[in-house]
């Protein structure tokens, strides 16, 4: 779905959040089989989180902490954390096999869950030689402030909102476009209710692309389409990317 917008044309890509999954079946959140599943349903891009391990391995999962472990995963070994099983008999991958993945396949956003993470996630993509293939992102705009000096070549991206932020916060997810130009960050990942129109279009112009998670529901996802969003992040993208194009071939995008 293509459309033009302050002077720029946009491609609204489809982001598989954490990969394809559901909550109750299928595949779980962040694994290989969601990244899998969310490939095989079309997904532009697939999303997820790192932490480094306390002897320096890079995970992929979500939470700070993991069911059965006593301690955080920041806080724990690699075999602890691979030795736990999730939902359904899951296990928590690494960093490059997820990228392996995605090879050749997708574009990979990889987001960082804290500042330890950084320079393992570097050189697993260097490593791997997925550098064009990765875009780096972290609520941590501190680390994408380092990453921008320390590796130009990968993408980066700031994310914003915050559920409950310091009025610091507020101001700079208002007016995000000084943490995103120190970042020389490509996309804006952000929360539904900051992406105005104005501000997207603004970024536009800058050569910034909005991104908005997380969005399952076909109106709301309709909604931000037209008002410039380049990306959505959404649990079902292959249930999206369809609704999505039903309702454009009825007249209602």
């Amino acid at each position: 779905m293509g459309r033009t917008y302050a002077g720029h044309h946009v491609n609204t890509r489809i982001i598989g959040h954490r990969g394809s999954h559901d909550a109750a079946r299928g595949p779980v959140e962040n694994t290989l089989e969601a990244f899998e599943q969310a490939i095989a349903e079309g997904a532009d891009w697939i999303e997820l989180d790192v932490w480094r391990t306390a002897d320096g391995a890079l995970v992929v999962y979500h939470d700070a902490h993991l069911p059965g472990l006593s301690r955080p995963v920041a806080q724990s070994a690699q075999a602890e954390v691979r030795a736990a099983r999730l939902p359904r008999g899951a296990r928590v991958p690494l960093l490059s096999e997820a990228l392996e993945v995605a090879r050749g396949r997708v574009r990979t956003n990889v987001e960082i869950k804290h500042a330890a993470a950084l320079d393992g996630a570097l050189a697993t993509m260097r490593d791997l030689h997925v550098e064009d293939d990765c875009v780096l992102s972290s609520f941590d705009h501190s680390a994408m402030f380092e990453a921008a000096d320390r590796d130009s070549r990968v993408e980066r991206a700031l994310i914003m909102g915050e559920d409950a932020p310091t009025v610091r916060q507020t101001l700079r997810e208002v007016w995000p476009f000084w943490a995103l130009q120190r970042a020389g960050a490509r996309y804006w990942h952000t929360h539904g209710r900051n992406a105005a129109e104005p501000v997207v279009h603004a970024l536009l112009r800058q050569g910034v692309e909005t991104q908005v998670w997380t969005v399952n529901d076909e109106e709301r996802a309709t909604q931000l389409i037209a008002r410039g969003v380049a990306g959505l992040f959404t649990d079902r993208p292959g249930a999206m990317r369809t609704g999505l194009a039903a309702r454009s071939a009825s007249g209602r995008a």
